[in-house]
């Protein structure tokens, strides 16, 4: 369970960032992650290997 680590890591003043998909995160997480969520889908282009 993350959400108490970042619940610490807010309360002490750090910066952290929670990357996955919005089908796979729980919504605790992602209420305590806030604006530092980034949905693996929205970069999908910018890290996805091609295929050949």
């Amino acid at each position: 369970d993350f959400e108490r680590p970042l619940r610490l890591l807010r309360a002490r003043g750090k910066r952290f960032m929670v990357m996955s998909t919005k089908r796979f995160i729980a919504r605790e997480l992602r209420e305590v992650s806030g604006m530092h969520f980034v949905d693996f889908e929205d970069i999908r282009g910018e890290v996805q290997k091609e295929v050949l």
